[in-house]
């Protein structure tokens, strides 16, 4: 587990195990498999890009002591999921591609498509819509809209937030999965 509030832009967390998220609670919960003596930690993620976009709101991401303490599972999702948000600046051609896009693009490569999206803080519904070719080119899956969203979704690897490596620019080595990528990868990939 790595979960980052330090960096200059973004907020992240990089899961892997037992995850839970609560659409409706606006929750993250990462279940240890026995009882765990170490203690319970909480981190409120944006999972926007831009941790300056303040018109977003925070997830808290939980590492239990207690798998008891966890909520019973109503789906299960057997590929990794990662969650963002819209809002921010996204609506905007620059900030869509910059904020949203480009971070999205990076963070699903590493799974050939074989990743969950979900969507919180969808303040602009036709945004899906407007993306929809392009977000089907990253994930073979719907994207879930977790606004409401009654369900304890259960995954085996969930990424909360989407890291912004610098203004519309790649940093190699931050790029999950170590795979050699720059900017014109993302822009064939447009």
């Amino acid at each position: 587990m790595v979960c980052s509030t330090e960096e200059r832009l973004s907020d992240y967390c990089e899961v892997d195990g037992d995850v839970r998220i609560n659409g409706k609670a606006w929750s993250v919960d990462i279940v240890p498999s026995v009882w765990s003596s170490s203690e319970r930690r909480e981190w409120k993620i944006r999972p926007y890009s831009r941790r300056s976009a303040s018109n977003v709101d925070k997830l808290n991401v939980t590492q239990l002591q207690d798998p008891a303490a966890a909520p019973p599972c109503t789906v299960t999702h057997h590929v990794p999921g990662v969650v963002f948000a819209l809002g921010g600046y996204s609506g905007n051609a620059f900030h869509d591609n910059a904020d949203v896009l480009l971070p999205l693009f990076l963070a699903s490569l590493r799974y050939d498509r074989e990743v969950q999206f979900l969507v919180i803080n969808r303040v602009q519904p036709w945004w899906l819509g407007k993306y929809r070719l392009a977000l089907r080119r990253l994930s073979r899956y719907d994207v879930v809209t977790l606004d409401g969203d009654a369900h304890v979704r259960c995954f085996p690897h969930l990424t909360v937030g989407l890291r912004l490596h610098k203004d519309f620019g790649v940093v190699p080595e931050w790029v999950p999965g170590r795979r050699r990528v720059s900017m014109p990868d993302f822009t064939r990939f447009l």
